[in-house]
Order: structure tokens, then C-alpha cells, then sequence
């Protein structure tokens, strides 16, 4: 097989090309820097139809058992970047749930239904840390699955892949009996699990990612589960397949809040930031608890022996065994901020930690031993 005979054959044109790529709903050629290039995406997915998906219709009642009202227009959001915008989202949604049969298959296909399921890709923790990985390239979303490795070395390995695969515009593609060479990625990412510690945080410095739990649609509306052998259930996954059904999904999706479609990114609020911790060690947890308490009395500058005391205050008395640049690394990933302006300045030669960003305007190099004396008195009168 020739890469890229498929799409030269399916041309109307066949016009001498540079090289092969990608454009989710783009034109058959594009240009890159000073090539020309044949666009292997080939038309598939719903099409947009004249009324959107109503309110009675039982894939919006699914939907809406699934997701409550906010995660919903998020996910909607995230969508019609997906579907109308070619671009690259900058984050990605972990869809989790601890209780089984909430829907969060049925949803995925119904997402591969809208994108198109030739430009959609499917993975598992385990497959993404294989060697090869065509599978996840030339696609419009990736979905991966119940994200739950087989071993620690391969869900960092898993990690680690994602971790490029979001994060860069163009990633190396191996696979058999051909060379390694690099492609353009624009794919988004959803990911599915059955608890959010399989699938941790990167940190608060790191907030691509952005979690929805399936099933909260259930408690919102004050409505149960279907039971398994509901009929309703063979009825919505038929209505995937349903191609009046699907334009009605691709119109209602188009109908979503007005987006930046060179970017896409979800609002920080006090429930996603709350998930974030969750994800994240119980190191990090426990930092991030004692900034949380550091803003409420309003301090502002403390040393890292300072920070360590009180964490292992509320380990009640259980040791920290981070230490060094892991440590430094711990506390960033929690919210603590610190720059090299103000390293080593105070009097015991320790690293300052600030609760917020700070800048030389609000306080100098020479201030900080001096606030770092202050904010100990007003923590020692609370702690």
C-alpha cells in the first residue's frame, strides 16, 4: 500500500503534491510554508440539518441524565470547537463516573457520530504506551478509554504520550515497515475512567485538563438510573445511527455559546479546581490546603521549612519525605509561586514561597526577610 494512494485516488484533481496532511473539514490542497499539500480527510460525520435537537427528544433526555446543565454546555462547547473550528483545543476532558452504566460509552460513540468515525481515533492506556502510533494520528478526537494501565511503567509511559500529544503541534509517528517521519496534531482528547486518580492531575501549574462526572445530570434532575433492560436504552443507541437524529445533534451543537476558534480552553472555577486536587498526590493536597489557609489570614511570603511545618501539622505529625527540587516542584503544583528575582534573600538563606504571583512593584528582594518575620508572627497567632 502506498500512503496517501487513497486520497490521490479519490481526488478529482490529482495535482502534483509536496507531501501529505491533515485538515479536519479543510480543502482537498493546503499550503504549508511553501508546499503544497493533499488533505487526506475525507468527508464523513453528521451533517447540519434545519432544527436542533429539542428538549423532548430522548437523546437530550440521556443527555441531560449524564450531565448536569453547566458540564453539558461545556461539553456542547467543546464540541462545536471540535466540529467547526480545525483548530487545536488547548484541553482536554476526563469524563469519569464511579458508578457503571451511566452512559459514558454511548456518549463517545455518539461523539464519533458527529465528528465522523473515520476521524476519530480509539485507545487505551495500554495501547498509547505501545511503540506504534498511527492509530492516534490523521484523527479530529481522541477517545481513550477506561484509562487504567495494566502497569505503572506503562501509564507513565501513557502520561508521557498524552503529555506530547496535547501539548505540541507536530509529534513523531512510528509504524510498521515505515520510517518514523512527523505529523501535525489537532486532535482533542476525551478520556473516560471509573475514579479521577487514574487519571491524575498534572498540577494546578498545568490545567489542561478538566474533569465531568457522568451521571450528575441523574442527581440534578432528581431522576434514576434506566434500569438495563429499559427499552429506552436500545433506542438511544439506535438514534446514533439515525441520520435525521444526528443532523439534529450537529445543529444543536452549532447553536452552542459563542467560542474562540483558535482556541479553546474551559473557565477555572471553583469545582474544576477542586477536581484538580483530587487528582493530584496527597503531598501536593496537603500544600495547596495550607495556601488555602495562608491567603485566608492573608500572608504572603513564607520559606519552605515554614511550609513544611505546617503540612506536617495537618499530617498530624506524619514526616513530608519530599525534599529538594521534588519538593520546590510539589509546592508549584499546588498554586505556591515563587522566581528567581526573589530566591535565596531571606536571612536563613531558604527559598521564598509566595501565596500569589508577586511582582518587584509590590515587594523588593530586601523586603522579603522583613515580611517573612511579620507573616510568622500573624501565623503563629493562628496555627
Amino acid at each position: 500500500t502506498i500512503y496517501g494512494a487513497d486520497v490521490w485516488l479519490a481526488s478529482r484533481h490529482r495535482k502534483d503534491v509536496d507531501s501529505i496532511g491533515y485538515r479536519y473539514m479543510g480543502p482537498e490542497f493546503f499550503e504549508r510554508g511553501e508546499e503544497l499539500v493533499a488533505n487526506e480527510y475525507l468527508p464523513d460525520g453528521a451533517k447540519i440539518g434545519d432544527k436542533a435537537l429539542g428538549a423532548d427528544s430522548l437523546v437530550m433526555d440521556m443527555l441531560t441524565r449524564l450531565f448536569k446543565s453547566d458540564d453539558l454546555e461545556l461539553m456542547r462547547s467543546y464540541l462545536k470547537f471540535l466540529k467547526y473550528s480545525g483548530d487545536k483545543p488547548t484541553s482536554y476532558c476526563v469524563l469519569w463516573s464511579t458508578m457503571r452504566g451511566v452512559g459514558k460509552g454511548w456518549f463517545t460513540d455518539l461523539a464519533k457520530a458527529l465528528i465522523g468515525r473515520r476521524h476519530v481515533g480509539v485507545a487505551t492506556a495500554d495501547s498509547l504506551a505501545e511503540k506504534f502510533n498511527l492509530h492516534t494520528i490523521n484523527v479530529r478526537l481522541l477517545i481513550a478509554h477506561e484509562f487504567k494501565a495494566s502497569s505503572r511503567a506503562n501509564k507513565d509511559l501513557a502520561l508521557n504520550y498524552l503529555k506530547t500529544y496535547v501539548g505540541d503541534s507536530t509529534i513523531p509517528v512510528r509504524a510498521m515497515n515505515r520510517n518514523v517521519y512527523s505529523a501535525e496534531v489537532s486532535a482533542g482528547l476525551i478520556i473516560t475512567v471509573n475514579d479521577k486518580t487514574e487519571m491524575p492531575s498534572d498540577g494546578l501549574g498545568d490545567r489542561r485538563q478538566w474533569y465531568i462526572e457522568g451521571g450528575a445530570g441523574l442527581r440534578e434532575r432528581g431522576v434514576e438510573l434506566w434500569e438495563p433492560e429499559d427499552a429506552k436504552w436500545e433506542q438511544v443507541w439506535k438514534a446514533i445511527g439515525d441520520e435525521e437524529t444526528m443532523a439534529e445533534v450537529a445543529k444543536w451543537v452549532e447553536g452552542g455559546a459563542d467560542i474562540d476558534f483558535k482556541s479553546w480552553k474551559p473557565p477555572m472555577t471553583e469545582q474544576r479546581m477542586e477536581d484538580l486536587i483530587e487528582g493530584m498526590s496527597s503531598v501536593v493536597q496537603i500544600a495547596h490546603e495550607v495556601l488555602q489557609d495562608m491567603r485566608e489570614v492573608g500572608v504572603v511570603v513564607m520559606t519552605s521549612k515554614a511550609i513544611r511545618q505546617l503540612m506536617i501539622q495537618k499530617m498530624e505529625g506524619q514526616e513530608v519525605y519530599v525534599v529538594g527540587k521534588a519538593f520546590g516542584k510539589a509546592l508549584r503544583e499546588a498554586g505556591w509561586w515563587s522566581d528567581k528575582v526573589y530566591e535565596r534573600t531571606t536571612e536563613d538563606r531558604s527559598t521564598p514561597w509566595f501565596t500569589r504571583p508577586v511582582t518587584l512593584r509590590e515587594i523588593s528582594g530586601s523586603e522579603v526577610p522583613s515580611r517573612i518575620r511579620r507573616d510568622s508572627a500573624l501565623i503563629a497567632g493562628k496555627f
